[in-house]
């Protein structure tokens, strides 16, 4: 629409106008600008480049993975109390896939945080990484023990005496009725 020239001029006559008003800070706001550029960087033993914020990220996005299924744990645990304690295919399909589903994470533990762990360059303690599988292996637990508790409420886990009528031994009395 303007040309440039024009569009300079304007903006100079806008800014340089004495009859605006002071623009006030917003609160919070400092005039006075710092900048931190605080990043170590050196050298290790076989000759890679080992930064502080690269080793930061990825203990994120580990810890990130270590946490994300216990998103799913308050899911579970609500699905499995509104579902009915009834013996239907509902409530066993839903139990069926929280089971495989559980299993197939733990079996995947490994693979989940080597993959992560090599493709993002930087260092993790070994220590540290231990900690997040196990951290992530608490989770899958309580999705078994969430599994579990629903079974035992729809009857299906063997726990009272009459569940194990068939081996108890016989009462024999002294006497016999003819």
């Amino acid at each position: 629409m303007f040309p440039y020239d024009e569009e300079d001029s304007l903006v100079d006559k806008c800014l340089n106008n004495t009859n605006n008003k002071e623009i006030i800070t917003p609160k919070g706001y400092s005039e006075t600008t710092t900048y931190v550029t605080t990043t170590t960087t050196s050298t290790n033993s076989s000759g890679k480049i080992y930064n502080a914020e690269l080793n930061n990220n990825k203990k994120t996005q580990l810890w990130t993975i270590a946490r994300s299924n216990y998103s799913s744990i308050l899911m579970n645990i609500v699905m499995n109390y509104m579902s009915p304690n009834d013996v239907q295919i509902i409530p066993i399909m839903m139990l069926a896939m929280l089971f495989i589903n559980t299993f197939k994470e733990i079996m995947l533990i490994n693979g989940k945080f080597n993959n992560l762990n090599d493709s993002i360059d930087g260092e993790v303690d070994e220590y540290d990484l231990i900690l997040m599988k196990l951290v992530y292996l608490l989770s899958c637990l309580i999705n078994l023990i969430i599994g579990i508790w629903k079974l035992n409420s729809m009857g299906l886990i063997p726990n009272k005496q009459s569940d194990w009528l068939p081996f108890e031994s016989k009462l024999l009395s002294k006497e016999k009725f003819i």
